[in-house]
């Protein structure tokens, strides 16, 4: 079986290289994006198995990107990352469909094994 795709989608090269780098080290194949847009026209054309998109990016916002994904996959997991992290974030995003959130800064082997458990669980069902 290929190794599963993880759409990236964060507005910071830096971030994204970070991302994309703890991707990898799990085994996952990570597909970038710098913005929401790209980002979803990646989602569509790449089928990943799961997705972090960042809350705060100048040409749509994350809560958006997870509105749209999830008006077509109700299944993927979407992890929504932000660095403005309180619980009326939290509770906006996973009410819009996210599956998680993460808070920057944050551990990156916790990013792993928590889009390990997702993608793990989601080839489980």
């Amino acid at each position: 079986m290929a190794e599963p795709k993880i759409l990236i989608i964060d507005d910071e090269e830096e971030m994204r290289w970070v991302l994309a780098k703890a991707m990898e080290q799990e085994g996952f194949i990570p597909v970038t994006a710098g913005g929401g847009r790209e980002g979803l026209e990646l989602f569509f054309n790449e089928k990943p198995a799961a997705v972090l998109v960042d809350l705060k990016m100048p040409d749509m916002d994350g809560l958006e990107v997870v509105r749209r994904v999830r008006q077509v996959d109700a299944q993927v997991p979407l992890i929504l990352i932000t660095g403005h992290g309180s619980i009326d974030v939290a509770s906006a995003a996973i009410s819009k469909g996210a599956t998680g959130y993460i808070i920057k800064p944050f551990s990156v082997a916790e990013l792993r094994a928590t889009v390990k458990r997702m993608v793990v669980n989601k080839e489980d069902e």
